[in-house]
Parts: structure tokens; C-alpha cells; sequence
């Protein structure tokens, strides 16, 4: 792959970073932003999309040992990067929902859909869903308002739809919808790792055509690591995102289906990048 050094190779992430419900985070260069060779490729065994994101990883000054500071390389240095800007999440969560927990999905999807695309157009399993943006991830938060819903949560049990509705005013250039619900564990030897599948398509004011999320051709089709992502049906990520340019303004339907729930409930998160659910 022309994209990537000579040396780095796919399916590379660990098992620990290989967990469903995680944030799995890449390393890219502070300058370019070009992903680092130490860092890590997707896709997991079952076709997920890892890492999930990507963060400054290569010449970060930071704490170091003897009580002093140095510049240093790794995913160890990105990771906090995401942790700093959780820490902001929640402190911007609390400022509007005193005393309530932040729901895990909600970090992720929040986190996750205000990420900066790199590389192939979508997601890929060198950067994942994007380059974090701390301030982005933020303003999701903190643009949330009574008059103007950015993000919501909600549950649906097995084969029920779930609907919304998310106006959008003229000259949004882009809409981006992202679904993500922290799924039940499953059998650690099982070939695809999903339990719960949920589904997410948007539908636009005329009733015409549906919007799929994207998903990698590496799992529906022929196809290698390398592919760009399409859209379809997504059945083994518990992420799923509807990417719409230049949408028609208008009331579009948001449609969350349990297509395969078989315990009682799931409990999902779904965000905006703008308009109003």
C-alpha cells in the first residue's frame, strides 16, 4: 500500500486493542499527519474498523524520567491525547447534566463523528474514523441546547425502529450521523465478535431513496485492506455512520432498528455533526 511505509503491514492491532468496546487509538506525526510506522493497522479478525482514532504520537514533549521532560514517540503518547480531550468531554457533559454519567457510547460516538477524515475518503484501517479534534468534540457538547438537539440516547429492543427526525437548514455542506452502543460481551472464540447489531439509515424529506452507513469492502465483498469504504449494511461494527454531501435541506427520518437484539434491550447513542434531532 503506496499510503503507508514499506515496512507497516495490516491486521496488526492487538488483542487488547482489538476489543469492541474500547477506543483504540493510532499515532500520526505532528506535522504532517501522516500516520507513524510504529503505529498499528486494522482490521480485526472479523473485518472491524481499528484503530478507531488517530492522535499526535511522533516528537511529543512530555513528561519523562528523572523529573524531567523530553520528546518522545508512541501510541503511549497519542492515547493520553485522547484522554485529555474525554476529560474535557465530561467536564462539558457535567457542566449540562450535573450528576449524571456520561454513557461510554455516547464518548465514543461524539469523539469518533467530529474526528477529522484522513486518508481514503470514510473510514480505513490506518486512521480509523480520523484525526481527534479536541475542540470539535467539544462544541458538540456544548452547541447541545434545548432548542437544538446534537445528541441523544435511547435503547430499542429486538426488530423495533426507532425514529427521528433531524432538520437541516439550506448550504449544509455536510451531515454526518453516527450510531454507537456498547454491546454485550460474547464468546471470546466466536468469528464475529457484534452480539447485539443495530442498524442506521437516514432517509431525506421526499421519501426517496435510502442513505446507508458506510462499511468495508473487505467484509461484504471481495476485496482487501486497502479499499475505500462503501455504503451498505454494516453488520460487524457496533459504530455505524451515515456521511450525506450537500444534503437537501428539510426534515430528513433517522432510522435506529434492533435487527438482531437477543437480549431484552440495547442501550445506543446517536449524534449530529449539525442540525437538530
Amino acid at each position: 500500500d503506496p499510503s503507508i511505509d514499506p515496512y507497516m503491514y495490516y491486521d496488526c492491532v492487538g488483542d487488547q486493542g482489538s476489543a469492541k468496546n474500547l477506543i483504540t487509538v493510532g499515532a500520526v506525526s505532528n506535522t504532517n499527519s501522516r500516520i507513524a510506522a510504529f503505529s498499528s493497522l486494522g482490521p480485526t479478525d472479523d473485518g472491524r474498523i481499528k484503530p478507531d482514532i488517530v492522535a499526535a504520537g511522533v516528537a511529543v514533549y512530555s513528561t519523562y524520567t528523572g523529573n524531567s521532560y523530553g520528546t518522545m514517540d508512541g501510541t503511549s503518547q497519542a492515547t493520553p491525547v485522547i484522554s485529555g480531550i474525554l476529560a474535557l468531554m465530561l467536564q462539558q457533559y457535567n457542566a449540562f447534566h450535573y450528576g449524571v454519567d456520561m454513557p461510554a457510547d455516547l464518548f465514543k460516538a461524539i469523539l469518533l463523528n467530529s474526528a477529522t477524515d484522513l486518508g481514503r475518503s470514510g473510514p480505513d484501517y490506518i486512521y480509523g474514523w480520523g484525526l481527534a479534534s479536541a475542540q470539535a468534540a467539544v462544541d458538540a457538547l456544548r452547541n447541545q441546547s434545548r432548542s437544538n438537539t446534537l445528541y441523544l440516547t435511547d435503547s430499542v429492543t429486538n426488530k423495533a425502529v426507532d425514529r427521528f427526525y433531524l432538520d437541516l437548514p439550506a448550504g449544509v455542506a455536510t451531515v454526518k450521523v453516527m450510531l454507537a452502543w456498547t454491546d454485550q460481551p460474547g464468546d471470546p472464540n466466536a468469528v464475529n465478535a457484534i452480539q447485539n447489531d443495530l442498524d442506521l439509515v437516514m432517509i431525506p424529506p421526499d421519501g426517496n431513496g435510502t442513505n446507508l452507513p458506510f462499511v468495508m469492502p473487505y467484509v461484504v465483498s471481495v476485496g482487501d485492506e486497502t479499499d475505500t469504504a462503501v455504503t451498505g449494511t454494516n453488520r460487524c461494527d457496533n459504530i455505524e455512520q451515515v456521511r450525506i454531501i450537500n444534503p437537501t435541506n428539510g426534515c430528513w427520518e433517522v432510522r435506529v432498528t434492533g435487527d438482531a437484539v437477543p437480549g431484552v434491550i440495547q442501550n445506543y447513542s446517536l449524534v449530529t455533526s449539525t442540525g437538530d434531532l
